[in-house]
């Protein structure tokens, strides 16, 4: 799976590559990221989500590159990525139309729907995966990851995989807690020491009724 990742990120790599940051989101599609319903059913946060992302696309600088992958129940596949590559071009009005373009394609994304179960941290190694591949053309470039999902991680853990980020690479997430978890710290603290591992500087857990504050943190970064 590794093998395959890796060409098919590689034929991502264009001559028009980003220089300043390169920006990944990964968003849960499982079927247990909603909320729960009286009748059992579970209304999914996607369709909630899908105007956040549109929302960071319209922060990108010219220059950044975007990349979409969804979260499913086995991380690392090339169907994961849901919105491959895409560079923001350096001119003001071509950067503009770029993040149309970009907005455009996310609002047509349909969730994939049969994951039994959630791979969070398979989802991630794809994402430091790609990361490196950029750092190898452009090392100056700096990278940032944005999560929206629960951290409800219910497929086994890989903690053996070598892959890692590039240094000083940040990680925001968003909804986390949203589907009820009681045991917030606990949670919380199993993350954080998974992500240092993976050499990710953490810039903060919101939960889904604090994404304003989160959204603010992460433009603030964009602009430094």
């Amino acid at each position: 799976k590794q093998k395959t990742a890796y060409e098919i990120s590689l034929g991502l790599v264009g001559s028009e590559m980003c220089k300043e940051t390169g920006l990944i989101v990964l968003v849960d599609e499982t079927g247990s990221f909603g909320l729960k319903q009286h009748n059992g059913e579970i209304v999914h946060f996607w369709p909630e989500i899908i105007p956040w992302v549109n929302r960071i696309i319209s922060i990108l600088n010219p220059g950044d590159c975007f990349t979409l992958i969804g979260i499913d129940g086995h991380g690392f596949d090339t169907d994961d990525v849901r919105i491959s590559q895409s560079f923001i071009s350096w001119g003001a009005i071509k950067a503009q139309i770029d993040k149309r373009k970009l907005n455009q394609k996310i609002k047509k994304l349909k969730r994939r729907q049969g994951a039994k179960k959630t791979d969070i941290l398979g989802a991630l190694y794809h994402a430091a995966h790609l990361l490196n591949i950029l750092h190898q053309s452009y090392p100056n470039y700096r990278g940032i990851i944005v999560v929206f999902s629960d951290m409800q991680q219910t497929a086994p853990m890989d903690l053996h995989n070598p892959v890692r980020f590039p240094q000083d690479t940040r990680a925001i997430f968003f909804y986390v807690n949203a589907t009820g978890h009681s045991q917030w710290e606990q949670l919380i603290n199993k993350w954080t020491s998974i992500l240092h591992s993976l050499n990710l500087d953490i810039q903060g857990f919101y939960q889904r009724g604090n994404m304003e504050v989160g959204f603010n943190k992460l433009k603030e970064i964009l602009r430094h």
